[in-house]
């Protein structure tokens, strides 16, 4: 018996060698198009600068595409800033998140080409908690110990729109709500 044997006689997946040769593991943007929504599998890493094409540290996470494929997706800053933002800055909790996508032109080295840019898919009690942490952040500027409860959700009321109780606004940004002499105070300490 030859070395070149026939295949077995059980029936094999036909194969097209131009989607095997262009298959890889690594995200590409043609791999996507706008408004695809990828789910994070992973908790990602930083690839150091030896390896990576770039030369520069890369933050890598797998991601889960519409066709359920896992690739992993080198993620640009702009995208991390979003992600970290919305998601928080341990990516253990981005575990199962949702990423809506866009593919853009951008200059790399002076030559247009092609990137991925990611946008946080997130519940409208996300946003909401979100939308309260920032007004806080911008708030503890001016008050950076403790403000009035009531001054605080009437504030943040009328600046932002944002109906929420005390309690609410203490737990969406993980702050303390104490009563003191009648009056409750929120901490940022």
């Amino acid at each position: 018996m030859s070395s070149l044997s026939p295949p077995s006689r059980r029936r094999a997946r036909v194969v097209k060698l131009s989607e095997f040769l262009r298959t890889t593991r690594y995200l590409k943007p043609g791999d996507v198009k706008d408004g695809d929504v990828l789910e994070i599998v992973s908790e990602g890493a930083i690839r150091p600068p030896s390896e990576s094409k770039l030369g520069r540290e890369t933050f890598e996470v797998d991601v889960r595409l519409p066709s359920g494929e896992v690739k992993t997706w080198t993620v640009n800053k702009t995208t991390l800033k979003r992600l970290a933002e919305a998601y928080g800055d341990d990516t253990r909790g981005w575990v199962g998140r949702k990423v809506r996508v866009a593919v853009q032109t951008v200059m790399v080295m002076k030559e247009p080409r092609q990137a991925i840019f990611g946008y946080p898919v997130v519940t409208e009690e996300e946003a909401r908690a979100q939308a309260i942490r920032q007004f806080l952040e911008d708030v503890r500027k001016l008050y950076p110990e403790r403000v009035e409860a009531s001054f605080l959700v009437d504030m943040m009321r009328k600046v932002r729109g944002i109906q929420a109780t005390p309690e609410e606004v203490a737990r969406a940004a993980g702050l303390r709500l104490v009563e003191e002499g009648g009056r409750r105070y929120v901490y940022f300490r």
